[in-house]
């Protein structure tokens, strides 16, 4: 066992984490339950080829021009579809969406059908509710942000949230940093002196000051444990098991990002693997390779 991991055990953190790791595990079983019954809006979504823009879940477009659509309210999904649908709407994605399909005012003999206003208020109505996260990106919290909503909840509420960047500080240093970030605490760090034949890299080890080093962050900004934290990480599943660390400590306002700032692998095509699907960076949010000292671990 890691000297740094040894080190944690008899104590409080070392309790956190084995809490922390029985919630990911329910998180695991309960979303393979919920998979296995779609909603209808769900299925009407694939069968009108709406994820091949917008991906599976309506959060994950397959290109920057594309918009997000999932958490939107049904109404605005609704209208916005039915308006590209009659051909009053006109931008770039617009017209791609709008060709796909038969003109209502002059439908072709051979042209693709569109969703009826009932098929299309069913698929309004799924895509307004979140989105299904794969259980290592749940928290206890249930508090989860898109890249694109935490930078608008962050730039308009900057006094009232501590924003946390939770990546090593390599992956800052090279890979850059959201330019809003409060703080950068990892949440746990690399240790390139050992290789983990296991997991095919360096090994990890957490960062046992994590916990103290965020509320020493709040303390900066004169909130405490009850004000909104938000963490992000590479591509979400970090920021959650910090967040349920965090939990087990008594803090329940912790939003994750889910996208991260790389956000996730793509899973087919010429650039399968590489983290293009979403993601800070891919969304083109505000990042830097500068780094502030003052806000580093």
């Amino acid at each position: 066992m890691p000297p740094a991991i040894t080190s944690l055990i008899g104590n409080s953190l070392c309790s956190i984490v084995l809490l922390a790791g029985a919630f990911a595990a329910n998180a695991d079983a309960t979303g393979r339950d919920e998979a296995s019954s779609p909603a209808p809006g769900e299925g009407l979504f694939q069968q009108y080829g709406c994820s091949h823009c917008h991906g599976v879940d309506g959060a994950t477009p397959a290109a920057r021009y594309v918009p997000v659509i999932r958490g939107q309210a049904s109404e605005k999904i609704f209208n916005s579809a039915r308006e590209i649908l009659q051909g009053t709407k006109s931008d770039q994605f617009s017209n791609l969406m709008h060709d796909h399909y038969c003109d209502a005012r002059s439908p072709g003999p051979d042209c693709t059908h569109p969703p009826t206003d009932a098929q299309l208020q069913e698929i309004a109505n799924w895509l307004a509710q979140p989105a299904r996260l794969p259980g290592k990106k749940r928290t206890p919290q249930k508090l989860y942000l898109s890249s694109r909503d935490a930078y608008d909840l962050v730039r308009n509420n900057r006094e009232e949230t501590l924003f946390i960047d939770i990546r090593t500080r390599a992956e800052a240093t090279y890979v850059g940093q959201p330019q809003l970030v409060d703080a950068h605490i990892p949440f746990a760090e690399n240790d390139f002196d050992v290789w983990d034949e296991r997991q095919g890299s360096f090994r990890i080890n957490m960062n046992p000051q994590f916990i103290a080093h965020v509320r020493e962050a709040l303390g900066r900004k004169a909130l405490d444990k009850d004000d909104r934290i938000i963490l992000i990480c590479r591509s979400g599943k970090r920021s959650a098991q910090a967040a349920r660390v965090l939990y087990v400590s008594g803090f329940r306002n912790v939003y994750s990002v889910t996208d991260g700032f790389e956000g996730d692998k793509l899973d087919k095509g010429p650039y399968k693997g590489h983290r293009l699907l979403n993601g800070w960076k891919n969304a083109d949010l505000p990042w830097t390779y500068d780094l502030d000292i003052g806000k580093f671990y």
